[in-house]
């Protein structure tokens, strides 16, 4: 199979082939009926819990009095190559750590991709287009629950074709998602969880 984008990682797991693109495609090769992985090809990892925004279904119960994660913790020295980290927090563009943390991983191999809010974009567009630029991200996911600032994320997210639009289910309107549709966006539709402040929202 031929991709437009270039090859970031190439690397067996188990009894197969995994095959990571610029554009975030993700190939899997396998001569046998079942897939035995020896590790993990992705993880989710929540870097801090501090965040300002408060909002008022948040499942992680970010706020500013959360606390930063300790990210040199000798578990992160076994990520394989190639392996995946979906990086979260609160909101982890805050953390002290972060620009140390994303060379270690770049160095390590590791392809990192973030999640932010919809208010932190805009607020660190520097950062932000530096770690694109230095390649310590690929994926940017982008969580967007009102219609603040919402042309510019959409302008942003054209511009960069990792960018993924984060919704909750049962939160965005359907104002927002017609703002949204149509305009060659990648659109994720999350499940409302009953978590955390979630859980009283609701």
């Amino acid at each position: 199979m031929n991709c437009s984008k270039n090859l970031l990682q190439a690397y067996l797991n188990g009894n197969y082939l995994v095959e990571i693109y610029s554009d975030g495609t993700k190939i899997r090769y396998l001569n046998e009926e079942k897939f035995k992985p020896l590790f993990p090809e992705s993880i989710d990892l929540k870097i801090t819990n501090y965040c300002d925004n408060n909002c008022l279904m948040c499942h992680e119960e970010s706020s500013i009095l959360g606390r930063h994660a300790y990210l040199s913790h000798p578990f992160l020295d076994t990520l394989k190559k190639g392996s995946e980290l979906a990086i979260g927090g609160g909101n982890p563009l805050t953390h002290p750590d972060l620009i140390s943390f994303l060379i270690r991983m770049k160095k390590q191999g590791v392809i990192c991709n973030i999640t932010i809010n919809q208010n932190h974009l805009l607020k660190n567009i520097d950062l932000i287009n530096y770690l694109i630029k230095e390649k310590l991200i690929y994926g940017l996911g982008i969580s967007v629950i009102n219609k603040d600032y919402l042309d510019d994320i959409i302008d942003f997210s054209r511009s960069y074709k990792n960018a993924v639009i984060h919704v909750i289910a049962g939160i965005v309107d359907e104002q927002i998602i017609n703002l949204l549709s149509n305009k060659s966006l990648k659109l994720l539709i999350l499940g409302y969880k009953l978590l955390g402040r979630g859980k009283s929202f609701y």
